[in-house]
């Protein structure tokens, strides 16, 4: 994923430090908002955060019930996030004995804050692609990895976390098939 300063194995490393502080930092804080939500049942109201059927996308994660407005807005969602939703919930249901609705939920919630982490280093390196200092990059993609709409929607049990992961990713191989002599197509079928 290190594209920006490829050939600079000294800032590698510091590199892949930012990268991995900047996801940490970010699925803890949009895990934890997740739960104070799901704690004060936000995530059982219909419309409650910002016109999201958030309802109606947990309970399709975890019951399999994917019918209604969001599915018709979304519907791929559920054939792309519910395999590997019921994957992980089988296994953290096995090693912590949780029931399998309980162990489901659980990694629901976890969706949305999985895909800000994964989209904060994503961030960073575009801005290092971009030309900009380590320092900048770092500070910018901090802003971008904590500003309010990142928090809020990286909480909300919804497509935009994984829409902006998968724009960030756009922007991310854009950059990178701007700097390769030979461009492959692979790459960007799969993000489509």
């Amino acid at each position: 994923m290190d594209t920006a300063g490829a050939g600079d194995p000294q800032h590698a490393g510091v590199r892949r430090v930012v990268a991995s502080a900047l996801a940490v930092l970010a699925f803890g804080l949009n895990l934890a908002i997740a739960s104070h939500f799901d704690e004060l049942k936000g995530f059982r109201q219909l419309d409650l955060f910002f016109n999201a059927d958030a309802s109606a996308r947990v309970r399709c994660m975890v019951e399999g019930r994917c019918g209604g407005r969001s599915s018709f807005s979304h519907p791929n969602l559920a054939l792309f996030v519910n395999p590997p939703v019921a994957a992980a919930a089988f296994v953290l249901g096995a090693a912590r004995g949780l029931e399998p609705l309980d162990a489901r939920r659980s990694v629901a919630l976890a969706v949305s804050p999985l895909c800000s982490a994964l989209e904060a280093p994503v961030v960073f390196y575009v801005l290092l692609g971009l030309g900009l200092a380590l320092p900048q990059a770092a500070a910018l993609a901090l802003l971008s990895a904590v500003s309010f709409s990142q928090l809020a929607f990286g909480s909300i049990p919804e497509a935009f976390a994984l829409s902006g992961l998968l724009l960030a990713l756009a922007l991310w191989l854009a950059l990178r098939g701007m700097r390769e002599r030979e461009r492959r197509l692979w790459p960007w079928l799969l993000l489509g």
